[in-house]
């Protein structure tokens, strides 16, 4: 598309299913939000698995919708590759989110620093061990970008650490409807059966990280196991704050959303740009948690308004408001216990006074 005419611009966004993903719920949010502000229309669709994905994706065609925005399910299934050459065909913008295709077609990619993230957060695992221990590795789904880069570089890591054993890995499956701290809770009983003296497990989510704590909790290893995870997820940093989890790599949804947007905007005016846009991912350890537990609770408001809006939420809408909730209250216990530990605690004060009474 040669000219940018916001007004009337349609969008179809069409994301991973966001009742299994905090991490898809808040990038939808932020995705809605920042099309408001730039003047565009926004429509999501969410997509359980790969067919639903290419589906959805092609009604939005049929509707004559000015761009698609997605986070691919596979790198190179023929139909999710042929739907999208169908839609640059048609001349509409695709920007793909988080995770890259294997083709040569001219699309951008727009996500977190996947693979600067894994590295981080296995180094911070690697030297709390003191360079020497057993590890399990539950990795990123191989079936998607994202997932490869952190396989990718966790793997990279390993030649500088020589005496790191990794006695058990297993991928994760990002698109099966199952829970994601259940099958986190798999994975780490089958790695405590194949090797229990295990020392660490690094997990390539939070959600599959919470499953191996709690599996850690119920055998009473919780002071011999180190766990590490990654999306900064709310549930995940309360758990670092707690120190159930040594780190995760924070995610930025707000970042990921403003990038994709400038990104469509120079696709809609024809404009050379970079093929892939790498936003920063944040190493989040007990030092510096409580500035991160406190950003995401900006978004629940919106976030809660806007999935009653869409009916997206009616079937679980009293269970997630719920959950919800807790994790606002933990945070706030979390942020008030660490007040008191600021050299300047009235600056503090002010921020958290100032949240609460214009978010609630």
């Amino acid at each position: 598309m040669a000219s940018e005419n916001r007004e009337g611009i349609r969008i179809g966004f069409v994301s991973s299913d966001t009742k299994l993903s905090e991490f898809w719920r808040m990038t939808e949010y932020c995705l809605r939000t920042e099309a408001g502000a730039r003047g565009f229309q926004f429509t999501t669709i969410a997509a359980n698995s790969l067919p639903e994905q290419v589906q959805a994706l092609d009604d939005f065609l049929r509707e004559g919708v000015d761009a698609l925005v997605t986070n691919p399910k596979s790198v190179d299934d023929p139909a999710l590759l042929a739907v999208v050459a169908k839609a640059l065909a048609a001349d509409v913008s695709v920007i793909l989110l988080d995770s890259t295709l294997n083709t040569d077609m001219p699309l951008i990619t727009v996500g977190s620093d996947n693979a600067a993230g894994q590295a981080a957060v296995a180094e911070t695992i690697f030297k709390r061990l003191g360079g020497r221990g057993k590890v399990a590795y539950f990795q990123g789904d191989n079936r998607i970008g994202s997932g490869v880069a952190r396989n990718e570089s966790f793997h990279a890591l390993l030649p500088h650490y020589p005496d790191i054993e990794v006695v058990y890995e297993a991928m994760l499956d990002w698109c099966a409807p199952i829970s994601r701290p259940e099958e986190g809770a798999d994975r780490m009983r089958e790695a405590l059966a194949q090797c229990p003296d295990v020392q660490a497990v690094i997990c390539s989510s939070d959600e599959s990280a919470l499953g191996a704590i709690a599996v850690i909790d119920e055998r009473g290893l919780n002071e011999k196991i180190l766990v590490s995870g990654f999306n900064g997820i709310q549930a995940g940093l309360l758990a670092v704050h707690k120190g159930r989890m040594v780190a995760t790599a924070e995610q930025v949804p707000h970042a990921i959303a403003r990038d994709a947007f400038n990104a469509l905007v120079a696709a809609l005016k024809g404009e050379k740009q970079t093929r892939v846009v790498r936003t920063p991912v944040k190493l989040v350890t007990a030092e510096n948690v409580v500035n991160s537990l406190i950003e995401p609770m900006q978004m629940m408001p919106g976030m809660i308004r806007g999935l009653i809006d869409s009916g997206e939420i009616q079937k679980k809408l009293q269970q997630d408001i719920i959950t919800t909730q807790t994790n606002i209250l933990e945070t706030m216990a979390a942020v008030s216990q660490a007040v008191s530990s600021i050299r300047a605690p009235d600056d503090m004060m002010m921020k958290v006074v100032k949240l609460v009474r214009d978010r609630f």
